[in-house]
């Protein structure tokens, strides 16, 4: 009897083998042009996020996009094929590259850089949302960004009329009172040290958001922590945006263990705390005379049609979610911004005296003038492209089918995609492509004052599930750069200086991005001096 059993599952493990390696052939058949890697761990599986960086043949790494951009693709592990002679990163001239992984499950993955394929794949029904990936992030409730079809289309209608002409106007006068309240508090200091700069990009960001946003006006003053709560909203927020993956990955129960585990937790209750109070408050005011993005989530949480109507939990999910994606990103922006600007001194002059063209008299720059302030916009633009705040996003091919991408010669090749494939569309190699970007790795902020490729710059993704508050960011950090540049010149501190450093190095050296839900920089030093009036 024993024999029999033992026969038994030794057949049930030679049949799943042989399953397994019938997948991993299918895989190959399936790469005719591309190089392809052999990885243990999945992109999506929780202990890639664990492993930050690269290990070969283990993981890809969380960072991983913004690590390698577009130059190690041109030295991939493996080629199936021999390289052709181009200018193109792989295989016959594609920008493709592909890893077979083993855990959680087999499955094949494609790194894409190709303008025309990124665009074809974000636009087409045959590739969605990794869902078992991003329903990790609902945390408070349902939201926009973990919803498909239907509900998705529910979600955006209801919050798309809120990010209109009159609530920009509202974010450039908030976001400048909320800089001259920040240069009040400075005083009359000719310098001003920072040893963070996030220090002053988050809570600003958050400021604007929340009066713009919630319709709750902030200050700077505001740093009390409210009754009833052990934490600051904004020290609540940062605590949780940066420990998200954390949640994400680890128990509750493993708090007790970890000091840091314990502040996420605390964050977290915090948070829904004050984002219930705020509610509470909204409530009793007439929803009818605001036009924010919580008084459209109220509204429709009272509409006569069910199917349209909004549950408790779908507020505080989407008000979430809202928060995270209108403030984490553009504080993070603008620290490359003016990180960038402290580098390049040139490229700061430069701007500066665009910024006195348009407002020579010193005045606080208006919403009028923001359509002249372009030399504003394309140094926002030069950083995006630089420093993508999210880096690449991911797609799952529903069915077998086929994605066109531009070879060596410029023609357009159709190269396979099996069913359950992975898509990664990789904007920071994107933005690196020299096909597409010279010099890809200078900041050059004039290469957008004339004509550059639209599909290759993704800084708020493409398709219809491109990024509603685009124009909330720009109109925000335009307003905020041109008048802090306008009234302080921004440099690095001395002691981060290396001798016979040029300004590539030194970026490379003091910017460094981290990717946790969005790729942030790390702590940067910046010295703020007083322009003569």
């Amino acid at each position: 009897m024993p024999s029999h059993v033992s026969t038994a599952v030794a057949g049930i493990l030679i049949v799943y083998m042989l399953t397994r390696l019938g997948k991993v052939s299918k895989i190959l058949r399936s790469i005719q042009y591309h190089p392809v890697s052999f990885l243990f761990v999945g992109i999506k599986s929780g202990l890639n996020f664990l492993l930050p960086r690269r290990i070969p043949f283990i993981n890809l790494g969380m960072n991983s996009t913004i690590d390698d951009k577009y130059t190690r693709k041109q030295t991939p592990d493996r080629f199936l094929t021999p390289p052709q002679k181009s200018g193109k990163a792989f295989g016959k001239g594609i920008d493709v590259r592909s890893f077979i992984s083993l855990i959680p499950r087999i499955e094949s993955t494609m790194d894409v850089a190709d303008a025309q394929a990124i665009k074809e794949v974000a636009r087409s029904g045959l590739f969605v949302k990794p869902m078992e990936f991003y329903e990790h992030f609902l945390f408070y409730g349902p939201n926009l960004l973990v919803s498909e079809g239907a509900l998705w289309k529910k979600y955006r209608k209801i919050i798309g009329p809120s990010f209109s002409e009159r609530n920009n106007h509202l974010v450039w006068n908030e976001a400048t009172r909320l800089v001259l309240e920040l240069m009040e508090k400075w005083g009359k200091e000719q310098t001003v040290a920072i040893s963070d700069s996030r220090d002053i990009t988050f809570p600003l960001t958050l400021m604007v958001f929340v009066s713009a946003g919630f319709g709750a006006r902030s200050s700077w003053n505001d740093d009390l922590v409210s009754k009833n709560h052990v934490m600051t909203f904004q020290t609540a927020l940062r605590v949780l945006v940066s420990g998200l993956l954390h949640k994400v990955i680890f128990p509750e129960w493993m708090s007790k263990f970890s000091r840091n585990l314990r502040d996420i937790k605390v964050a977290f209750h915090e948070i829904q705390s004050y984002m219930g109070e705020m509610i509470v408050e909204r409530r009793h005011q007439d929803l009818q005379e605001k036009h924010d993005l919580l008084s459209d989530l109220l509204r429709a949480e009272s509409g006569e049609n069910s199917e349209e109507s909004l549950s408790d939990q779908e507020i505080l999910g989407n008000m979430f979610f809202l928060l995270v994606a209108g403030q984490d990103t553009t504080a993070h922006t603008l620290t490359c911004v003016l990180a960038l600007l402290a580098i390049y001194q040139d490229e700061q002059d430069k701007l500066f005296h665009h910024i006195k063209t348009v407002i020579p008299d010193g005045r606080v720059p208006t919403y009028e003038d923001m359509s002249s302030l372009t030399h504003t916009q394309a140094v926002i633009f030069e950083t995006m492209r630089l420093y993508p705040i999210i880096p690449a996003i991911a797609r799952d091919a529903v069915k077998d089918t086929t994605m066109p991408v531009v070879g060596s010669e410029d023609e357009t090749v159709h190269i396979q995609v099996i069913e359950g494939t992975s898509v990664i569309l990789n904007f920071a190699a994107l933005h690196h492509n020299p096909s597409y970007w010279e010099d890809p790795h200078e900041f050059l902020p004039e290469r957008f004052f004339k004509s550059w490729k639209r599909d290759a710059f993704l800084p708020f993704s493409t398709g219809p599930r491109a990024c509603l508050g685009r124009k909330f960011s720009e109109t925000e950090a335009i307003a905020i750069i041109t008048l802090l540049v306008s009234r302080y010149r921004v440099d690095i501190d001395d002691k981060y200086f290396e001798a016979n450093e040029t300004p590539l190095q030194r970026r490379t050296r003091l910017l460094r991005q981290k990717v946790m839900v969005t790729a942030g920089p790390e702590r940067v030093s910046l010295v703020f001096h007083r322009r003569a009036v």
